[in-house]
């Protein structure tokens, strides 16, 4: 479902999910300090800067779905330290020190350099792996409150031929009867979306974050239900268990080198990349 339709999204008071909309991108086109050649350009950006669309992305790489996958839920950055030990009850800035609350940054904080296991957790037989040691997993306690990651695998040419009955899948960008803005915040309420249903659209690689996460959307239309819901038989949703989940952080860290960074492409995640691997807390 796109967080334009997500309940727990705060909104204005003033404004329902339309209103919202065409003054978020108003707002996006007169601040961004960015040229479009269309608005579906324009609302791609958005959705990949954080703001609530009626697009959903998928990627075409199922590495890049697990790295997502893995930094679902979110975390308070500022009071996760992953390179520190955790002690119930520190005080940390003010606040309490937490553990983590995803297995990403859970395998991060697991994976300390020099290494002290944290209660519940036991090191791997075998010798150390790039100065680190396998977890076995973390055990039942740690992983208690932690939302089980998941990927969803779509058909898109099933989804198109169910939804706009043609395996087609198109980029709406050369459609000008099907443009972003006349189709969805015209005035004049001659919106002309044709679809009620979610269906697939190619979009172009401009911007640099689209490129390295290679996205692909979903475009909603008036039908607010999640996409398994509304159009059956398109997608599944596979679970990932413990163990696959901490090698698969090993695996995107280590070996195809997926991080933060190399999915968005821009200087804050790079600060973060430089600052973690040659500064620690003393």
């Amino acid at each position: 479902m796109p967080r334009l339709f997500d309940s727990e999204v705060p909104r204005a008071k003033h404004s329902v999910a339309e209103r919202g909309e065409a003054d978020a991108y108003g707002q996006w086109l007169l601040r961004c300090g960015r040229s479009y050649s269309n608005s579906w350009e324009a609302l791609a950006d958005m959705r990949h800067f954080g703001i609530p669309t009626r697009l959903l992305d998928w990627t075409e790489v199922l590495l890049i779905a697990v790295f997502f996958a893995l930094n679902q839920s979110p975390t308070t950055s500022d009071l996760v330290d992953p390179t520190r030990p955790f002690e119930p009850g520190r005080e940390e800035r003010g606040a309490t020190f937490l553990p983590p609350k995803d297995f990403w940054h859970t395998c991060l904080w697991l994976w300390r350099d020099p290494y002290v296991p944290p209660d519940g957790c036991e090191l791997a037989d075998g010798e150390p792996l790039n100065g680190r040691r396998y977890l076995r997993f973390p055990r039942e306690n740690l992983l208690a409150n932690l939302k089980q990651p998941c990927v969803w695998v779509l058909n898109p040419y099933r989804l198109a031929e169910r939804t706009i009955g043609d395996r087609t899948i198109f980029d709406y960008s050369t459609r000008p009867d099907l443009e972003y803005h006349r189709a969805f915040l015209s005035e004049n309420n001659s919106r002309a979306w044709p679809y009620s249903q979610p269906v697939p659209m190619i979009a172009p690689w401009f911007e640099e974050r689209r490129r390295a996460q290679q996205s692909s959307f979903t475009v909603f239309g008036d039908l607010r239900e999640p996409l398994d819901r509304s159009v059956p038989g398109v997608a599944k949703k596979v679970l990932l268990g413990p163990s696959a989940a901490v090698f698969a952080v090993h695996h995107l860290l280590h070996v195809a080198h997926i991080d933060r960074y190399s999915m968005n492409r821009d200087l804050d995640a790079l600060g973060d990349k430089v600052r973690n691997s040659f500064f620690r807390p003393s």
